[in-house]
């Protein structure tokens, strides 16, 4: 029997989720689209050729009666969506970060392990096996010392973006990512014993972004569980992909892997390089 998936937000993201969404119509039924934006909600139904689209996501919940949901909305709307859905027993997929308060998200957690739902987060970063794969070996073949990530880029055209109170700032909305990474590349090894932050403002000018207040750039260092020591960095100041190449290095004593999110994984130090193509 097939399931039942319904999508509650037709942004961006939500375009990416569609894309696959299609390809599985022969085990899904794709039952609803909601966004607060109608013509949103309604350009993915005619994407889809099927589903009804809504403003109203529990309207959507009550008249659609979904086995499964994808979130997609942003950072400050989580909360009262999943914990509806527990009450109803939909299992759930949330696109990352999983809310913008770390108590909140436990609940979440909690609340959806006991009704014993299947749940996910959204790190699709993970799954580009291509280039992944390799970095795992790697990180598990070699004693990793130093970890040298950054992720540089510019604004995101959305309102709530670039106001911290609603995303969480780049860190937390974006480089989440980065930090995923490294985790799961390390395991155990990637537990965090220490961190500290810098944050720099001021680059970026309210009238290039109005009613911008956010952190241009910030800096992280981290000491691992494992002994290695990183830094990690980001910001959104950038006009040209001129500015910085984003990147994660994993060093050792004798070589050192680059890897490119959803890009690129290099090895250096191994004869002969080891260069895994793009996802």
């Amino acid at each position: 029997m097939k399931k039942r998936l319904a999508l509650i937000g037709c942004g961006g993201i939500g375009q990416y989720h569609l894309s696959h969404f299609v390809q599985f119509k022969d085990i899904v039924d794709l039952v609803g689209w909601c966004d607060l934006i109608p013509e949103r909600a309604e350009d993915f139904k005619q994407k889809a050729g099927c589903g009804e689209a809504y403003t109203d996501w529990k309207k959507m919940l009550d008249e659609t009666k979904p086995d499964m949901v994808f979130l997609g909305v942003p950072p400050y709307c989580h909360g009262e969506i999943e914990f509806e859905l527990i009450e109803r027993g939909i299992h759930f997929h949330v696109q990352k970060p999983l809310a913008l308060d770390l108590d909140l998200a436990r609940k979440i957690r909690d609340a959806a392990e006991a009704k014993g739902l299947i749940t996910a987060s959204g790190f699709q970063c993970r799954y580009a096996e291509n280039i992944v794969q390799p970095a795992i070996k790697f990180c598990q073949a070699n004693q990793v010392v130093m970890i040298d990530c950054s992720r540089i880029g510019g604004v995101p055209g959305v309102d709530w973006w670039r106001k911290k109170d609603l995303s969480g700032g780049q860190a937390v909305e974006q480089t989440i990512h980065q930090f995923d990474i490294i985790r799961y590349f390390m395991g155990e090894n990637a537990e965090p014993v220490e961190v500290f932050s810098y944050n720099g403002r001021g680059f970026i000018k309210d009238e290039e972004w109005p009613g911008y207040d956010t952190d241009d750039l910030s800096t992280t260092v981290v000491k691992f569980a494992g002994g290695a020591l990183g830094v990690i960095t980001t910001g959104c100041y950038a006009t040209s992909g001129n500015s910085f190449d984003s990147k994660v290095i994993f060093s050792t004593r004798d070589k050192r892997m680059e890897h490119k999110i959803l890009g690129t994984t290099v090895i250096y130090g191994e004869e002969p390089p080891k260069d895994e193509g793009g996802a």
